[in-house]
């Protein structure tokens, strides 16, 4: 029998010639860019020529890549803070008008370490005496940095929360379980004016469910409170000691205060006036 050679299989595969579109001109051998005047080709070894992009097309897919990063932040920045509340998107450390500065450069500073602060769930309770002295803002500005970082926040308050656990309505479709395993996905929560809602057993009861599983879980929380130093510290209340006790275990106290003791609503109250008279 006559032996035949085994068929040899070609390595090489030709590329189909690659013509020049309506924003292209040739030059060296190689397509390039009439606004640019960068290749839009080179040669690979073994292959030929091949497509590649030029300084227009990188810098096309750059914005588009930026656009659609803004739009997500955008769009989780409007589902953490829960209801339409655009005048706190403006609540930023950009907008800080400094009369806290080491608060606002703390706070900055949380931010840029927040990797870590993650792993042990430390947060603060941002804690002032008077009305106005920037708490919300400060820790507003806090959640939109972070979600401009990246990170899953909610912004909210112990009333909400208090209706989506305890809202009979909702049992058919959620359990209180399921409300706070969702709160226990969130990298940080930040919660709003603690001490605000009326003082009951049931609300500190809500408070204590809350603040305990999202600390057992390590999620980091930001609060803002007018309880005082003393109240935090030292409560006698056996119900309010439960929830502070809880709190202060991973979270620093920070304290915000006006220099001149004057509420920033009153201030710009007055500037208002003064511009409406």
């Amino acid at each position: 029998m006559e032996n035949k050679e085994p068929k040899k299989i070609s390595t090489f595969f030709s590329v189909p010639e690659i013509k020049p579109s309506e924003g292209e001109y040739l030059k060296d051998g190689l397509l390039h860019c009439k606004t640019c005047n960068q290749p839009t080709q080179t040669s690979v070894a073994g292959v030929g020529l091949v497509r590649i992009d030029c300084l227009c097309q990188k810098q096309a897919k750059e914005r588009k890549a930026e656009n659609e990063a803004r739009e997500k932040r955008e769009k989780s920045r409007k589902i953490a803070f829960e209801r339409d509340r655009s005048k706190r998107f403006d609540f930023t450390f950009a907008n800080d008008d400094r009369r806290n500065a080491a608060a606002s450069d703390k706070l900055k500073k949380y931010c840029e370490n927040f990797d870590e602060h993650r792993k042990t769930g430390t947060g603060f309770v941002i804690h002032s005496n008077q009305n106005g002295g920037g708490k919300t803002f400060l820790a507003c500005a806090v959640a939109n940095e972070l979600i401009d970082r990246g990170y899953n926040v909610l912004v909210t308050d112990f009333l909400t929360l208090r209706d989506k656990l305890f809202d009979p309505r909702a049992f058919s479709f959620v359990t209180r379980v399921d409300v706070l395993n969702r709160l226990c996905a969130y990298d940080l929560i930040v919660i709003d004016d603690l001490g605000t809602e009326q003082s009951s057993e049931f609300m500190l009861e809500v408070e204590y469910r809350v603040i305990d599983t999202l600390t057992d879980a390590l999620v980091p929380l930001i609060l803002t409170t007018n309880y005082t130093l003393a109240e935090l510290k030292n409560t006698t209340e056996i119900s309010k000691r439960r929830v502070f006790d809880r709190l202060l275990g991973s979270c620093a106290l920070l304290s915000v205060e006006q220099p001149n003791g004057k509420s920033r609503r009153v201030e710009r109250c007055i500037e208002l006036t003064k511009k409406m008279t």
